[in-house]
């Protein structure tokens, strides 16, 4: 049994995770979303230089491409983890 409440409770951090990277990443996209689409910010209507506007495009990529790694990695050990909870449930009801 304490097998099963250890991965129930791994499980639920996981996800806990997942939820808070998947807003990270919908934060990260937006902003990229934001400097590929405007030249000019709609809400003071500065003219936003195309150095500034790259730079913010490079580094929103790489940093929503590391997000995507780390998401990608948790969803791997939640796959792991329930075939583990799956396991140690069918060796119990044996």
């Amino acid at each position: 049994m304490l097998g099963y409440k250890s991965s129930s409770e791994k499980i639920k951090k996981l996800n806990t995770y997942t939820i808070k990277l998947s807003h990270k990443i919908n934060t990260c996209k937006k902003e990229h979303e934001f400097f590929e689409k405007n030249h000019v910010c709609p809400t003071c209507t500065q003219e936003l230089s195309d150095t500034l506007r790259s730079e913010k495009i490079e580094t929103g990529k790489k940093k929503s491409d590391e997000l995507l790694i780390g998401y990608n990695d948790i969803l791997k050990a939640i796959g792991e983890e329930e075939k583990n909870l799956i396991n140690l449930l069918s060796c119990l009801l044996k």
